[in-house]
Order: structure tokens, then sequence, then C-alpha cells
């Protein structure tokens, strides 16, 4: 019923309302079934239908309410703004420079009104909403903006656009009637542009007038400078034109003041040079004018001038950073007065140096004839020498073979070690010799390291044994590359020298693995060490170091030896030593890497029973003492000898007894007709190849070309019976 009814009528006019109501309601319940319902039915919907209305009516008044509202508060908002704006614009407008600010889309949203105000009347045709573009266009119209030559308008709208794609910019626009623009401008937060115009013109004609005095000091400065200067100096501007120059260059080339003077061409002074003075080697005078006209970069000349009055000039010309040039000029006369007398000096000395060059020349040459006289003489010396040793020895192993008691064979045994001791010193001399000639032949290949070590240990034990001192060598399987033959000279120089001088205690040869491709083989003692200053005067000829007690023997080329063929070898050699603690001694040798290598195996096996027995030998040998030593060991080993003195001799034995020998051994020099190796080629042409020994104390290259060419196997000289003997037996054995 509150639905019904306004509580705003009156109490008459709700009565009546009330009575209404009820009437209808009274006729609805009197009214057949159908039409009541009916009836109630749309009373129901008038009813639902002004509820809605009156909810409907209330949320629009709400909605108008909350609008009025919003239009209060913006309506402050746009007063707010308002205010800010012209609070902006007052903030701008009182700043002394000029101002703009463009948007995040380069837009132009506000500027004051000094903003382009030195730049004219293009300021009337900034308007907000142009684009930054167009505000460029706009300034470059500019009849205040002072475009220069190289500058243009398009060139400065590119350089400005360019400056605007920077984060922040600074730089100075030159304005007509000495002025100057500076702008600064920055992006902001949201992505605008701020620009702030200041005019310094002030500041840079400030600037200005203390450049002009500064370059006015300068220029005093450099005049001052110029004229205390002893070379004469002109400047040319970059059009090679006079602009500066001292009093020296006036004195110097006698000039007169008429060419002196700025703004004269360069081809004008260069005339006046021309008429007075020369140019020293035909220089060119077109090629210096060439040089001053081209701007292009001039590179550095320099020449010669040389006046009437015989006097020479120096001139040194060179580009300055503002491409013009300075020329300087010098006085050098006396400079060249005394390179002339040095010369003159200088060809007398030659002279004297060439006589002398010559004077030596003949001396070295004598010396040098010397030098090879003396090798021959050391060669044929040890071979002469050798010859009868090789005897002796023999001899002496036969009689200790036959010795009929123990003394006697122990007297023979010390006799063959002398003869041993001397054999060595004549081998060193040889070998000596043969090094500082350049002759030694080195046969550098892979072999086993392990019966060159056994052979060592073998020979060394017993002179070790005899001092008193333990001897230890350790073996190796390994397979390095070398010579042989020099190499076991070498380390059996260094082991026999470590006994030699040490008393007590022992002597070892390591091996140590000191990189993968090389061996380093130690020979340390524990004798009485080497002081510093004798470490390289002991791989010196004939230095030895005296040692009381040592009692060591030798004439000091055991270590010279050593230390030259290390060195031809490119074995690294090296000694450390303290003294009281012994020494070191160390050879580093390659490793042999290859796969499956044909190792040489010689002077490893050692026979029992040899093959020789019974066999026939030649033995042709023109040192009766020596042939007959050699024939009487054989002999005792079982061989049937059959002695020549010559090779003609032996071809007469051969047609003679018309037999072959199972093997022949041949001296190669048999004196006067044929040699060994032709007597060697005679017999196989003639008869049927015979295994063949050359046997010579001649260690030359050449003799081993000829043996090698000849395929026959070369024993060298003072023979040793034991390696005779096996070489006979590898080539008459079974």
């Amino acid at each position: 019923m509150e639905g019904l009814i306004n509580p705003a009528d009156s109490v008459e006019r709700q009565r009546d309302k009330l009575l209404n109501i009820c009437a209808a309601l009274i006729k609805r319940v009197e009214q057949p079934k159908v039409d009541q319902s009916s009836a109630f039915a749309q009373f129901e919907r008038a009813a639902l239908l002004d509820s809605k209305v009156r909810q409907r009516t209330m949320n629009l008044e709400r909605a108008l309410d909350l609008l009025n509202e919003s239009n209060a508060e913006l309506a402050a908002a746009k007063r707010d703004a308002e205010q800010s704006r012209s609070i902006l614009n007052e903030a701008v407008e009182s700043v002394d420079e000029g101002f703009a600010l463009f948007d995040s889309q380069d837009r132009l949203l506000l500027f004051n009104s000094r903003f382009c105000l030195e730049l004219g009347s293009v300021r009337d045709r900034l308007k907000l909403g142009i684009s930054f573009d167009e505000y460029v266009d706009i300034v470059s119209t500019s009849s205040e903006i002072e475009f220069s030559t190289i500058l243009k308008r398009d060139s400065w709208v590119t350089e400005r656009l360019e400056h605007h794609r920077q984060v922040r910019a600074v730089f100075n626009i030159a304005l007509k009637r000495n002025r100057w623009l500076q702008v600064s401008e920055h992006r902001t937060e949201e992505g605008g542009t701020a620009i702030l115009q200041t005019d310094i013109s002030d500041v840079m004609r400030q600037q200005l007038r203390e450049r002009d005095e500064l370059v006015d000091s300068q220029d005093k400065m450099l005049r001052a400078t110029l004229d205390h200067l002893a070379q004469g100096v002109c400047i040319f501007s970059q059009t090679a034109r006079l602009a500066g120059w001292n009093r020296e260059l006036e004195r110097m080339i006698q000039i007169p003041a008429r060419y002196v003077r700025p703004g004269t061409s360069f081809a004008t002074i260069l005339g006046f040079v021309k008429d007075n003075m020369t140019f020293a080697g035909s220089y060119p005078s077109e090629k210096l004018i060439a040089w001053a006209n081209n701007s292009s970069g001039r590179p550095p000349i320099e020449f010669e001038l040389t006046d009437i009055r015989k006097r020479v000039f120096s001139v040194f010309a060179q580009e300055m950073p503002d491409q013009g040039f300075m020329m300087s000029f010098s006085d050098v006369t006396s400079e060249r007065i005394a390179a002339n007398k040095l010369r003159e000096l200088n060809k007398t000395l030659e002279e004297r140096v060439a006589d002398r060059t010559k004077a030596l020349g003949a001396a070295l040459q004598d010396a040098e004839r010397a030098n090879v006289t003396k090798n021959r003489f050391v060669a044929a010396a040890s071979h002469d020498l050798l010859q009868p040793l090789s005897a002796a020895k023999l001899y002496l192993a036969t009689l200790q073979d036959a010795a009929p008691n123990d003394q006697m064979a122990q007297i023979s045994g010390k006799a063959e070690r002398a003869l041993k001791g001397a054999e060595d010193i004549i081998e060193a001399l040889l070998d000596i010799s043969k090094l500082d000639a350049g002759h030694a032949t080195f046969d550098v290949r892979p072999f086993a390291l392990g019966p060159v070590l056994s052979s060592l240990l073998n020979e060394m034990t017993p002179i070790a044994e005899e001092k008193g001192l333990d001897l230890a060598i350790g073996m190796s399987d390994a397979a390095i590359v070398s010579d042989p033959v020099f190499l076991r000279r070498v380390l059996q120089n260094l082991i026999s020298n470590a006994i030699k001088y040490t008393d007590h205690g022992a002597v070892n040869l390591r091996i140590c693995d000191t990189a993968q491709d090389a061996m380093t083989l130690e020979i340390q003692d524990t004798g009485p060490g080497i002081a510093p200053e004798d470490r390289e005067r002991i791989f010196q000829e004939f230095t030895r170091l005296e040692d009381s007690h040592s009692g060591a023997k030798g004439i000091g080329l055991g270590l010279a030896i050593v230390e030259r063929v290390c060195t031809a070898l490119d074995h690294p050699l090296q000694l450390q030593s303290d003294l009281g603690q012994g020494s070191c001694f160390s050879v580093t040798v390659p490793l042999h890497l290859g796969a499956n290598p044909n190792i040489d195996q010689t002077g490893t096996v050692f026979f029992d029973n040899l093959a020789i027995v019974g066999k026939m030998l030649l033995l042709v040998e023109n040192d009766e003492d020596l042939a007959n030593a050699m024939s009487l060991r054989l002999e005792r080993s079982g061989a049937h000898v059959v002695h020549a003195a010559s090779g003609e001799e032996a071809l007469e034995l051969l047609e003679e007894i018309d037999l072959l020998p199972d093997a022949a051994l041949f001296d190669y020099q048999l004196g006067a007709g044929i040699d060994g190796i032709d007597l060697h080629e005679i017999v196989r042409a003639r008869y049927k190849p015979v295994p063949t020994f050359i046997l010579s104390a001649d260690r030359s290259a050449k003799l081993q070309d000829r043996c090698l060419s000849a395929d026959v196997p070369l024993i060298h000289k003072p023979i040793d019976i034991d390696l005779l003997l096996e070489a006979l037996d590898s080539v008459l054995g079974y």
C-alpha cells in the first residue's frame, strides 16, 4: 500500500484513493473467476511496473547526482589546468633565453616570445603543432644565419637534424653582424624535446678578442723565436705566398728586401734563388715548383744549394698543418769541407787498408798452408806411428798367449796397456786435427744404445776397479740417432776422465728421459769438482787441471774432443759441478721414434769359436813388422796366412799358386803402383769376388766413399785384433 499512497497527499486524498482501491478489489472479487483473474494479473503487473519505474527513477537521480559531482570536479580541474598553463607560460616567458617544447611526436607544444627572436621574421612563421622538420626548414631560411662557403644551407639542415637525433646536444649557430646563438637541446622523460636558445655573442666576442691577443702574442713570440734561430726560415701560405721569415734568411742568402714582403709568390723567390745559386746534383727546380703548388699533400723534401761564394746550404721543406709549408736554410759549408777532407783521408785509409789487407791475406794464406801442412803432418805422423804400435800390440798379444808363466803374462799385459795409452794419445791428436780441419765424417743413423753401454761397462770396469772405484752404467733398450763410433768415443772420454780425477767413491752413468724425443746421459763422479773459472777452460786443447791427488795422466785432449763432437752432432753438452762435491757431465741425444727401425747391433756379439780356423787369408801389407805381427796373431787363431808386400807381388803370387784365398786383407797405401782398392777390383775382375777388407789409418771421407763404392769394408789402423777376427768370422762363418 505504501507504493500506491503518496504520503504527500492530504488525508482526504488518501482516503479517496483507499476507497477506490477497496471498490476495485470488491468488484474483482464479485466478477466471474476468469475476469477476476485477468484483472488481478493486470493489477499485479501494474504494481510491479510501478515498482521498477520508481527504482529506475531513483538510480537515474543518483546518476545525475554523480554527473553533477563529476562536472564540478572537471570544472575544478580545468580551472587548475588553466592556472598551471598560465603559471607555465609565465615561467617560460620569464626565462631570459628562448625556450620551446616539442612532444614525443615532434610537434611544437609551446614556445616563449624570445624563441628564435634573433632570427628575424622567421619567428612569425612558427605555429603550435608544426613538426620539428618544418621548424628546422623555417629556421634555415633566416637571413640572419651566417652560412659559409663550406657550410651551405642544405648542409646546415642536415647537420641540425643530426644534432636532433642525439639525446643531448649543445652547439653554436653563427649569425651575421658577429653574433652567436648557442642551442641546447635534450630529451624529456616523456620522449619530447626541450630547446633552449642563448645569445652568447658577448662571450664569443670576448673569446675572439682573447684569441686575437693570443695569436698576436704568439706571432710576436714566433717572430722572436725565428730571429734567434741559426737557420734561415721562411713560411708560405696554402697558396704558396710568403707569410713569414726571419732576419737570418736575409743575411744568409743575401736576398734583397723587395723579395721578402708578405704575399710574395714562391715562384718569385725561387727565381732569385735560381739566378744566384746552383742546385746540387742537378736538382730540377721545376720539381720544386710542382711541390709548392701541390695543395693535396706535400712529402718532406731536402736538397742543397751552392752560392757564388761557394757556400753550401742544406734546404729542408715540409708541409704544415694548415697546408702551408715551411723552408729552412742551414749553412753546411764547414761540414762539407770536413766531409771532403774525410773523404780524401778515407781514400788514403782505404789504400792503406787495402795494402794491409793484402799483406794479411798473404799471411792468412801462409797460416792456412801451415795449418794444412800441420794437419797433413799429424795425419802422416799418426799413420806412421800407428803402424809400429799395431805391430807391437800384435806381438805382445801373441807373447801373452804364449807366456810360460803368469809373471810374463802380466808384464806383456802391462806393456800392451802402455801401448794402448800411446795409441789413445795418437788417436786423440788425429781426431783433433780432423775436427779442426773439418774433415771428420759422421755417420748419423739409428742404433741400439744398449750394446754401446755394455761394451763401455766391460772396457772401463777393470780401470775403475784398479783405482778402487765403483762403476755403474745404467742399461737401456732405447734406440737413438747419432754416430755410434763418435758417441761411444764421447762417453768413453767422459767416463775415463771421471775415473782419472776421482780418488774414491763411484762413477755412475745414468739415463734420464728429459723429453719425448730426446734422452740425456749423465756421467756423475765423486771427484774434487771443478771451479767456476775453470769450467770453460777445461774444454780447450792441451788443458788439464792440476790435481796432485788424482794422479791423472794425459795431454788434455779428451774434453776438447767431446765438446767438438757434441757440437758437430748437435748433442747439447752441459756441466754441473761444485768444489768438493764432484762433477756431472750430461749429453742429450735424440731418440729414434720410427716404427721397427733397422737398428745397428755392431759390436754386440762376441765369438767363442772362430770360423777362420783352417781358412786361407791373403794379407797384402808393405809394413814388414805389422805384416809379421798380424800373420802371427791370425795363425795362432787357426788361419793360414799368405803375405805379399805389394799389389804386383800379390797378383804374381795368386797366378803362381793358382788358388784363391777364402778372404783378403789389403793395406790401402801399398807404395808405388796400385793401392788396396785397385787390387781388390783387379782380383774380382780377373778371378771372382773374394771377401776383402781394406786396412788403413786414413780416416778421410774420400777413402770411406771409395770403399763404399767398391762395396768393401774398411778397418782402421791401429788394428783391433778382436774386431778383425769378428769381421772375418762374419764373412767366413756358416
